[in-house]
């Protein structure tokens, strides 16, 4: 008997049990931890949704820093050229 409910289980994917010790057919009982409740649902939609944003926005300030950088290089070229020409 103890190896039937081994091999039921297996087949029924960990989910099911008995429902009456006398019946060798197997029914699928789905506890409450495997159900996502739409609250559940809607709620890691949510997270998803900030993490995108956040990725995004770090992205774009790191455009910007790179483009600041960028500026202040080409900056401090032109007054090098300027001073080395000025003061020969």
């Amino acid at each position: 008997m103890q190896k039937d409910n081994e091999v039921g289980r297996k087949e029924a994917g960990g989910w099911g049990r008995l429902s009456e010790p006398g019946r060798s057919r197997w029914t699928r009982i789905v506890t409450n931890c495997r159900r996502r409740t739409n609250l559940q649902v809607r709620a890691e939609k949510l997270v998803k949704k900030k993490k995108k944003k956040k990725k995004k926005e770090e992205e774009e300030e790191e455009e910007e820093e790179k483009e600041e950088k960028e500026e202040e290089e080409e900056q401090e070229e032109l007054f090098y050229k300027l001073y080395i020409t000025a003061h020969p």
